[in-house]
């Protein structure tokens, strides 16, 4: 067999093998893809992860370590696209905050008390999922009900309206931005709402990437995002993200048509905000 013969053949096996690892899911009618039995692993040899008789998992987590699931088989990574979410389901109520990674990205934040972690896809670009992991900012332990993958279906993409658009490089809070409430007149609950921007990882005191928004002239962060929310009222972004989204809801549309928008931060650098519409 030839080099370039064997090199197909070796491509085609690790595709099957591949789609094999999620086929192995449990896969539903209502375009959900189980995917909870895939996660046994851990990033903190001193951590636990008990797959128990009832279906859940208990996972014993340190401080930034992580239960994680591998999906790369041969080096070929997994394309997502067909999905538009991931979604963690608690059995039990969280009691410290926890983050998402997928690869090596920060993609959802949760606070204390939350009963499900859900990353949205829009914006992101999952055609080369290696891992995905839960991690907690404390000691705990986390009860997770189910993982799975989610899809639409046949809904139609969103319409992308763009409200902001300049350059906008938050420093060190120094900086924000100002959405007036007219931009909103259309909104309806259940919008997103698109932060696009880089991170400035050019400054030595950048250690870390921050987004607040607010209603403008208020203290009020929106509600969209509250449980990503840090005790200062911000998310944290991770280093190579460039899109945060908030699904308004009807507080949060009544109140933007009222006040507008004001958003600032720590280190980020905003290009643009797009109203996305169904």
């Amino acid at each position: 067999m030839n080099i370039k013969n064997y090199s197909i053949l070796k491509t085609l096996v690790a595709l099957t093998a591949t789609a094999m690892m999620l086929s192995c899911a449990e896969e539903a009618d209502n375009g959900i893809t189980d995917i909870t039995s895939m996660f046994n692993d851990k990033w903190n040899i001193n951590e636990d992860v008990v797959h128990n008789d009832d279906g859940t998992i208990t996972y014993d987590a340190l401080m930034w370590g992580g239960m994680v699931a591998y999906f790369d088989n041969d080096g070929l990574p997994q394309d997502w696209t067909g999905y538009d979410r991931l979604v963690f389901e608690f059995a039990e109520r969280t009691e410290v905050n926890s983050q998402l990674m997928i690869n090596d990205d920060i993609v959802a934040s949760g606070n204390v008390g939350i009963t499900s972690l859900e990353c949205s896809f829009l914006g992101l670009d999952v055609t080369q999922v290696k891992q995905v992991a839960l991690q907690a900012a404390e000691p705990t332990v986390f009860k997770v009900k189910r993982i799975y993958l989610a899809t639409k279906g046949d809904e139609q993409p969103p319409i992308s309206i763009t409200i902001w658009e300049g350059r906008c490089a938050f420093g060190n809070w120094e900086n924000g931005f100002v959405v007036n409430a007219d931009k909103f007149k259309t909104a309806v609950p259940g919008d997103i709402l698109e932060i696009v921007y880089t991170t400035d990882d050019s400054t030595p005191e950048a250690k870390a990437w921050q987004i607040k928004t607010i209603y403008s002239s208020t203290d009020h962060t929106l509600e969209g995002n509250a449980n990503e929310l840090n005790k200062w009222g911000s998310v944290n972004v991770s280093r190579s993200s460039t899109i945060h989204h908030i699904a308004l809801t009807a507080n949060d549309v009544d109140s933007l048509k009222k006040y507008g928008l004001f958003a600032n931060g720590h280190y980020a650098v905003v290009k643009r905000c797009n109203l996305l519409q169904w």
